[in-house]
């Protein structure tokens, strides 16, 4: 990713290359005036291997910019495939050499995932998630009550998501 940083006195632009990047993160929040939503704020970011994020946030207020949300859309998508599919895939490849992955509090495996602070196991079978528009749940099937959440505009949430979705896809029924 590259863009013009308008310091003429140095380099002009500032670069994030592919390998460097190792997260993603995105949000969407109202904005709100007293007790009045006027509008969006729309937010992605990336994370480096160095620990620099590149944020772009841009806001719609009162609908006047409507066409924001399909740029996001958009956007978000351009991200995922030619910047975060590798980054997936090198942990759906860990998981499926028999090694977990933890992401969030969560140990993600071929058996399943285990919440890490309380030590509950719950297998592929017994596992089922929910996708909202700022977040996600993961519970258990048959007792909502064990559950986490995570929000996707939290760093690893969407790393998580998508293992999450994938391997219970592949291996939960």
């Amino acid at each position: 990713i590259e863009f013009e940083n308008k310091n003429l006195t140095s380099d002009l632009f500032t670069r994030f290359p592919k390998s460097d990047i190792v997260d993603f993160k995105r949000g969407l929040d109202r904005i709100v005036w007293y007790e009045f939503s006027v509008g969006y704020e729309y937010s992605l970011a990336l994370l480096d291997k160095d620990n620099n994020t590149l944020e772009i946030k841009f806001r719609d207020y009162f609908g006047l910019h409507s066409n924001y949300s399909k740029f996001y859309s958009e956007l978000t998508n351009l991200i995922w495939e030619y910047y975060f599919t590798d980054i997936v895939n090198v942990d759906l490849d860990e998981i499926y050499n028999r090694n977990d992955v933890e992401l969030n509090g969560i140990k993600i495996g071929l058996n399943g995932i285990e919440f890490m602070d309380t030590r509950e196991m719950l297998d592929w079978k017994n596992l089922d998630f929910k996708e909202y528009l700022r977040y996600f749940a993961v519970h258990k099937t048959d007792n909502s009550i064990i559950h986490r959440t995570f929000n996707f505009n939290e760093w690893n949430s969407e790393r998580l998501f998508c293992l999450i979705r994938t391997v219970k896809k592949e291996r939960g029924n």
